[in-house]
C-alpha cells in the first residue's frame, strides 16, 4: 500500500486515531470534519436495542465511513453511552458479519495490532498473516504499531516476533522490522541496478549454495519503485527455485508488490487483487482472508479502486459480483457495501 512518512502521534482521547491511508496523522483539530456521528450513534443504538439486532441498519451506518469518520464515531459513542462500540457490536453480532464490524471500528492501526497478535500467538505462526501485515509498512508506520501493540498487550512486538520465529527467517524478519529504505521518488541509480544485479547472481546461481541473507539485504532495502527497475534479473524465478517456507512467502510479496502493469496503478495493486482471488478460488472461501484483505485495502479508498479495476481486468468479472458469489446473508451484504464503498 502507499503509506504517509509522519514524525509524530496525535491522540484523541488517549488512544493513537488511524488515518485514511497507513498509520499516517490526521488534521488537528476536528477528527473527521464535516461528519457528525449524532444521527449515527442513535441508530446503531436502534440498531442494537431489545431482543434482535437489525443487521441491515447496522451495515448502512457501519459500511461505507472512512477511518477517520469511523473514529469519532467509535469516541462519540462511547462517551454518550458508556460503552465502547467493539463491545456491544461483539455482543450483538456473531460469525463473519461480526467479525468484519470488529475489523471496520477497530480502524487500520488497531486491527493491524490485532492481526499481528493472532499471527504469533500460541502453537505455531501464521507465516502469511505475519508477511501481509508486516510487510510494505514505512518505518513511521512500523513506529505506531510497535507503541499501539505495546499498549494493547504491554509486550514488545519485535521480541515477539523474534521469539517466534527461528534461524534466517528470524533474520530476515528483524531485518524488515528495521529496514529503511529510500523514499519511492528517489531517483533510481542504473549503476547500483547493474551492482545489484551482480551481487544478487554472486549471492545465488553463481556460487554453489544461495546467500540468503545477502539476497534479502536487497530486496528488502530497496524501495518499491528500484525493485520494479531491478525485476530485470529474473527475482520471482530465483525466489521460487532457491528459497522455500516463510522466506520465500515473504520474499515473493515483496518483489510482487513492487511490479506494475501501468505506472498509475502503483505498487502492489495486481498482487493485492489476485490475494483477493485467492481468497475465494477453489473449494470453499477462505473468509478470514477475504474479510482481512477487503477491510485493510478499503481504507485507502482510491488504491481500492485500483485494485477493483485490476481485479476485474485480470479475472473478467467484478470484485463485488465475485464476492457476492462466494459469501451470503448479512454478512454478503455488508462486504458488498465496503466494496460499493458507498
Amino acid at each position: 500500500m502507499p503509506y504517509q512518512q509522519q514524525t509524530a502521534t496525535v491522540y484523541y482521547l488517549n488512544t493513537p486515531v488511524p488515518a485514511p491511508t497507513g498509520y499516517g496523522i490526521p488534521p488537528q483539530g476536528d477528527i473527521a470534519p464535516g461528519y457528525d456521528p449524532t444521527l449515527d450513534i442513535d441508530k446503531i443504538r436502534k440498531a442494537t436495542k431489545g431482543i434482535g439486532t437489525d443487521e441491515a441498519a447496522l451495515t448502512a451506518v457501519l459500511g461505507h465511513l472512512g477511518s477517520l469518520p469511523m473514529a469519532a464515531l467509535s469516541a462519540a459513542f462511547k462517551a454518550r453511552t458508556g460503552k465502547t462500540l467493539e463491545d456491544v457490536l461483539r455482543s450483538e453480532c456473531s460469525g463473519y458479519f461480526g467479525e468484519t464490524l470488529h475489523a471496520l471500528v477497530l480502524g487500520p492501526l488497531w486491527y493491524d495490532v490485532e492481526l499481528v497478535r493472532s499471527a504469533i500467538k500460541g502453537a505455531g505462526t501464521d507465516e502469511l498473516l505475519l508477511t501481509e501485515v508486516i510487510v510494505d509498512r514505512t518505518p513511521a508506520d512500523r513506529q505506531q504499531l510497535f507503541i499501539a501493540y505495546r499498549m494493547r498487550y504491554g509486550r514488545d512486538l519485535q521480541a515477539d516476533i523474534r521469539d517466534d520465529l527461528s534461524a534466517k527467517t528470524e533474520r530476515m524478519f528483524t531485518m524488515i522490522l528495521s529496514a529503511n529504505p529510500p523514499p519511492e521518488n528517489a531517483p533510481v541509480d542504473p549503476h547500483q541496478v547493474e551492482n545489484d544485479v551482480k551481487a544478487l547472481y554472486k549471492a545465488g546461481q553463481g556460487k554453489i549454495g544461495t546467500d540468503e541473507i545477502a539476497f534479502c539485504d536487497i530486496i528488502i532495502n530497496r524501495s518499491r519503485t528500484y525493485l520494479g527497475v531491478l525485476q530485470v534479473y529474473p527475482l520471482g524465478f530465483f525466489i521460487k527455485s532457491e528459497f522455500s517456507g516463510h522466506m520465500r512467502q515473504a520474499l515473493l510479496f515483496i518483489v510482487n508488490g513492487a511490479k506494475m502493469k501501468h505506472a498509475i496503478e502503483g505498487p502492489g495493486v495486481w498482487r493485492d487483487a489476485k490475494m483477493l482471488e485467492r481468497s475465494m478460488k477453489g473449494l470453499g472461501t477462505k473468509d478470514k482472508q477475504l474479510v482481512r484483505r477487503i477491510v485493510r485495502y478499503h481504507w485507502d479508498k482510491s488504491r481500492f479502486e485500483a485494485i477493483k479495476t485490476a481485479f476485474h481486468k485480470k479475472y473478467k468479472k467484478s470484485l463485488e459480483g465475485r464476492v457476492a458469489g462466494e459469501t451470503s446473508g448479512d454478512y454478503k451484504k455488508l462486504l458488498v457495501a465496503i466494496v460499493r464503498g458507498n
